[in-house]
């Protein structure tokens, strides 16, 4: 026989639905990250990166960017038209790793070619 129990967001009060086999859950109310086995906020998984910029500033960083570099016309950000501007949140993930790789080949810029090879490690946080 299960324990049932109500869960509230220690933020805003409001009832918080955790779904099997998750330990996180967002309240719907204030959108408050739970974890469910400390009550603690968990801010890493489940954070928003916030816009900073207004729609001029927009503007403004895009012909910047038509300015600068190569491969573009010199008249690009004069004669570009921006027709419509969309602010769009888009979903991401974060993922830690460590990674190793291990390298073979010659190395020919030097007389005489000589054989190098190693290993590199990495940590990726």
């Amino acid at each position: 026989m299960a324990i049932a129990q109500n869960i509230r967001c220690s933020h805003c009060g409001a009832p918080v639905e955790f779904k099997p086999g998750k330990l996180v859950a967002t309240c719907k109310y204030c959108g408050f990250t739970t974890v469910i086995e400390t009550g603690q906020a968990f801010t890493f998984e489940h954070s928003l990166l916030l816009n900073n910029y207004s729609e001029d500033q927009i503007e403004n960083l895009v012909r910047d960017w038509m300015r600068s570099g190569f491969m573009k016309p010199g008249d690009l950000a004069k004669k570009a038209k921006l027709t419509e501007k969309n602010l769009v949140y888009l979903p991401f993930w974060i993922v830690s790793a460590d990674a190793a790789t291990k390298y073979k080949g010659i190395f020919e810029r030097i007389s005489p070619a000589i054989v190098k090879e190693g290993q590199i490690q990495k940590e990726y946080n």
